[in-house]
């Protein structure tokens, strides 16, 4: 099998293809100093959200909304209101939800039914709920817990009169019961042991009757039941490649994970294979030859006698043919998959570890990407790896079981002669039997062998497994049982406030076309409209005090020239300082961008390579520092004097720690001045842009578009602030994520420097006023970097001013020093943070804690942007929750600096809308679970302990101030214009039309606003006169708390 010219290109070619479609489906995060938001469902961004939901769901099984028992805490909080409720109801449109019940009496319609199911479980019960509830509870002789008094009222005055609670509910379950032709019959689960053959086969034939089966054929039970599992046996195999593999099929028919076996050589491969510097031992040839060439070579080798107990291994390793794709081939075909499904089953595969695959997968579509480990790693490769050990634990866990190979047609004619022993083992290891037939199986599958030594023990327990099933008390019920039909009615009469007398007169097809209702609204449908009526909450309260604010006329007007004007990022986290800026002096105007210009300097301090120093700006390139940076990865791993290493470091440390035990608050302070002595020393002093360069016409064009964008071309003051930010973060595997740059433009202080140089030239300054930009000479661009972490603020190059110049200065740094001393008041509150401390203390602690995972907030809670003038939002309180893009619409009458904005950032943070939407309503399976437990592994990614997949998203600590919205988008634009630019762009049409960002519209003119709905059309909004009334009124405390700022 070692010629590849053995397998039909045809074939390979279909591998490769299928191999491709993965890129849909897997995680596109690459390694931590690369880490980048992304949707983790981004392969279905060409679907409409509720249908890309439901798709996911079906692949993974991965729920895409709150919890419904979540939803209904938000509408008691006051977060969704009935209004919201009703107004989701009715857009959707499929729901009718405007049909009148004309059966009932009073009248009510489809939309209070669904109300009811929303904020109420009127879901069908277990058998064993309902006993309980019935004889624990004595829940048909009094009113459910959850039915509000007034209802309660209603229901007992029904018709004038006075019902007793013990008699009103005890009628209206004998009513329903009548009504729908029930039995109120109880048979406990031990019964079952004792049924005859023939109450057996009585049972089983009204179940049959129930369903309107065809009638019953005159063979024995045991007949039918064989040849119904035979038909399940097939249909189950047919599901390889949907959403299961041969993995699954085992775990279903034995309760043993191969993966387990997997997981951990997997784990190890990967690993070895992909680190970028940390791993002592590293998989040899790997950038040579290829991952699964490499492993190939040394898996016979390997000191972890992992493949030695079993017995084939040699054989099945000798076997592999050269090309990982050929090996594809050779085990799926081994395992029988017919050819059809290999693309899905290649899938399944993928996605039962996506975390490595998705890495994987990453590194080959990233081949530019150069850290230290040149590997090229493909997903051919992981795949064919992972087939061949499967196949070898398949095989050991079919012979120890069953004696047969992992083939399906071995299977196959296994349980066709076994199909009592597939039908005992499928319900036992799904879960699906009561406990006391559990309790028989596993006695069964733990005492004896084979089937053929003790076929009739078999044959009785599927027997009564097979009658249970037609019983009253399995979970696969008929038409109408009193665990389904009859509790929902019972439980939403009792809601609706209708007693027994409400439904006399109704007949059985009336309630069942109001079960209908209830059933068609099914629990998918439920969770979206309770995300719709979310978020409408959520919108109707930031377009209500945009509108107000808009109408105010008390606003405090700028003066003819600013004291200075501050530039700095649109991120959520700023907002307070540029709200505590404005406020403390009157005369400062703020901007928000979306990033300076690009960074001369190497900004990637886990990947220092040669190459990528060439492609930065070649003025800056200083070889030592790289060279530096490679020596110290090579001492690392080093054998010789990776020791020597330690020794000298070790008393360094000692020091270190004694002084971090004792003054935890001094020793961050104290390092860092020794870093900075130490790199005055040893680091040459390289500028950051050399004063005798030029600057690129394309730079020139770049710096214009950004001061053209935010309406920044005249009316300069003599200070124009570029402030960048970044954020202090410890032992935190996840601080790119912080630190993180909208749409990968920079905006840390060396690019807020880079950019302040260049425009502080005279001759740039010259060629921007080809573009209409006056910059006077007087006016100075100063740069400095705000740590939103511990709020502090660095100002960069000041010394360089000249001395008159650094005095005139003065003033405006201390009113951006009192804004972050204001800001770092309301970090612990948004932090949830507690302390005796003052709140900059705290907030200076928490940032420098060890154990802290959670810097700052991030951009939890962020679930709006503003885009448009100052002015629009000034004087707001948005509590770090809205991004705030600047965008003068007045000096853009083509649309074409929008477009060029809404291009650059709409995807960006679309995609840091939903990383963080599904990692606050799945974590576990779209986030990366409990950041306590990661443990950082090579500088890709991180893992649950040491045994996980490796764990793709973001933590439970980055979400827990977030609320699961999508992105609100607010635009100060005509809707003509947004209907032209949307035209045009077709990945950001797609966001909007699917309904993955909500968009809204202001008119630059009028501060009218308009609302693009469900039926892609821009709807007029109208504001709510009772808030408006009031224009302090806070808008909505959980998610914007948004109020009128109180000054003086």
């Amino acid at each position: 099998m070692r010629d590849n010219d053995l397998i039909a290109p045809a074939l390979r070619q279909y591998i490769q293809s299928a191999l491709a479609k993965l890129n849909r489906v897997l995680p596109r995060q690459g390694p931590l100093a690369r880490f980048s938001y992304h949707n983790p469902l981004h392969g279905y961004e060409d679907l409409p959200f509720e249908q890309a939901l439901a798709a996911a769901k079906k692949l993974t099984g991965n729920n895409g909304y709150l919890p419904a028992i979540k939803c209904r805490e938000l509408y008691q909080q006051g977060h969704i209101a009935d209004a919201d409720i009703y107004a989701a109801l009715h857009q959707d449109r499929t729901l009718q939800a405007e049909e009148v019940l004309s059966y009932t009496y009073p009248i009510i319609t489809k939309a209070a039914v669904y109300r009811l199911a929303m904020l109420f479980d009127l879901e069908p019960v277990l058998p064993s709920e309902l006993a309980w509830q019935i004889e624990e509870l004595n829940t048909l002789e009094k009113f459910q817990p959850d039915i509000p008094a007034v209802v309660r009222q209603q229901f007992l005055a029904s018709d004038g009169e006075q019902l007793s609670e013990k008699n009103g509910i005890a009628d209206l379950w004998q009513l329903l019961l009548s009504k729908l032709e029930l039995q109120q019959t109880y048979l406990h689960p031990e019964n079952m042991l004792d049924l005859s053959l023939d109450q057996a086969e009585a049972l089983l034939a009204q179940h049959k009757a129930s369903q309107k089966k065809v009638s019953l054929k005159k063979s024995t039970m045991h007949e039918r039941m064989r040849e119904a599992v035979t038909k399940a046996f097939a249909l189950e195999l047919q599901r390889l490649g949907q959403d299961m593999s041969l993995r699954n099929l085992m775990m279903d028919l034995s309760g043993v994970d191969i993966l387990d076996f997997v997981r951990p050589q997997i784990i190890r491969l990967c690993s070895s294979g992909l680190d970028e510097g940390l791993a002592f031992w590293q998989l040899p040839e790997r950038s040579a030859i290829g991952i699964y060439a490499a492993w190939r070579a040394v898996a016979g080798l390997d000191i972890n006698p992992f493949l030695q107990e079993l017995p084939d291994w040699q054989e099945m390793i000798a076997e592999l043919p050269d090309n990982p794709e050929a090996a594809i081939i050779l085990q799926l075909t081994h395992l029988e998959i017919p050819q059809a499904q290999w693309e899905g089953y290649l899938r399944c595969l993928a996605l039962e570890m996506p975390g490595w695959a998705g890495m994987i997968n990453w590194r080959e579509q990233h081949p530019g990407y150069c850290p230290l480990n040149d590997a090229k790693p493909t997903l051919a490769d992981y795949l064919a790896i992972r087939l061949t050990l499967d196949r070898l634990w398949l095989n050991q866990l079919c012979r120890d079981t069953w004696a047969c190979e992992a083939t399906l047609s071995s299977l196959q004619k296994y349980f066709r002669k076994n199909s009592s022993e597939y039908l005992v083992r499928r319900h036992l290891f799904r879960g699906d039997l009561p406990e006391y037939l559990i309790q028989q199986a596993e006695t069964l599958i733990l005492s004896v062998g084979k089937e053929q030594h003790n076929r009739s023990d078999w044959q009785n327990l599927a027997d009564i497994i097979w009658t249970w099933q037609g019983s009253a008390m399995s979970n696969s019920r008929p038409v109408h049982s009193v665990y389904d039909s009859a509790w929902q009615l019972f439980r939403l009469s009792q809601h609706l406030g209708f007693s027994a007398k409400h439904w006399s007169v109704v007949t059985k097809v009336e309630l069942e076309h109001l079960l209908g209702v209830l059933t068609e609204f099914s629990a998918a449908r439920r969770s979206y409209i309770w995300l719709t009526a979310y978020e409408r909450h959520y919108r109707e309260s930031l377009l209500q005090m945009l509108h107000s604010n808009y109408m105010q006329e008390n606003r405090t007007k700028p003066k003819s020239q600013p004291a200075a004007q501050v530039i700095v990022s649109m991120d959520n986290r700023v907002e307070s300082l540029r709200r505590f800026l404005e406020t403390g002096n009157t005369a400062i105007e703020t901007f928000g961008v979306a990033g300076f210009l690009s960074s001369p300097v190497p900004n990637n301090a886990g990947h220092f390579s040669v190459t990528d120093a060439l492609k930065t700006n070649p003025l800056t390139f200083d070889l030592p520092q790289i060279l530096a940076k490679l020596w110290h990865h090579s001492l690392r791993g080093n054998l010789l004097f990776s020791p020597l290493l330690m020794v000298i470091a070790t008393p360094i440390m000692l020091v270190d720690l004694g002084i971090k035990f004792f003054a935890p608050l001094t020793q961050p302070i104290f390092v860092q001045k020794i870093s900075n002595r130490l790199s005055a020393i040893l680091e040459p002093n390289t500028p950051l842009v050399s004063a005798e360069s030029g600057m690129a016409l394309a730079s020139i064009a770049e710096l214009a578009s950004l001061l053209q964008t935010i309406g920044l071309t005249h009316n300069f003051s003599p200070w124009v602030v570029l402030m960048g930010h970044s954020s202090s973060a410890v032992n935190n595997s996840h601080f790119a994520a912080y630190a993180l740059q909208i749409a990968n433009l920079p905006q840390n202080g060396s690019s807020a420097v880079a950019t302040a140089a260049q425009a502080n030239r005279t001759e740039v300054r010259m060629q921007l006023a080809e573009y209409g930009i006056i910059i006077p000479v007087e006016t100075w661009f100063i740069a400095a970097e705000y740590d939103i972490g511990n709020e502090g603020l660095i100002w960069y190059n000041l010394d360089a001013l000249p001395v008159n110049v650094q005095a005139a200065f003065e003033p405006i740094q201390r009113d951006c020093q009192l804004a972050c001393q204001q800001s770092v008041q309301e970090l612990p509150q948004q932090l949830a943070l507690t302390s005796g401390n003052t709140r900059a203390t705290v907030a200076f602690w928490h940032a420098i804690n060890d154990s802290q995972r959670s810097p700052d907030v991030a951009f939890a809670g962020a679930s709006a942007v503003v885009i448009g003038r100052r002015i629009r939002t000034q004087g707001l309180c948005l509590d770090k929750h809205v991004f705030l893009a600047s965008y003068d619409s007045t000096l853009d009458m083509q649309g074409g600096h929008l477009e060029k904005l809404l291009q650059t950032i709409m995807p960006a943070l679309a995609a840091i809308n939903l990383a963080y939407y599904f990692a606050t309503v799945e974590n576990q399976n779209l986030g990366s679970g409990n950041g306590v437990l990661h443990n950082p592994i090579g500088q890709l990614g991180v893992m649950e302990g040491a045994g996980s997949d490796l764990r793709v998203g973001l933590p439970k600590q980055m979400t827990g101030q977030h609320a699961a919205l999508r992105l609100q988008l607010v635009v100060e634009s005509t809707i003509t214009q947004l209907q032209q630019l949307f035209a045009r762009q077709s990945n950001l049409r797609q966001l909007i039309h699917n309904g993955w960002v909500q968009l809204s519209a202001q008119d630059p003119a009028t501060g009218i606003l308009s609302v693009f709905d469900a039926d892609q059309q821009f709807r007029l909004w109208q504001p709510d006169l009772e808030i408006l009334s009031d224009s302090a009124q806070i808008a909505d405390a959980h998610l914007l708390s948004l109020k009128v700022a109180e000054h003086g």
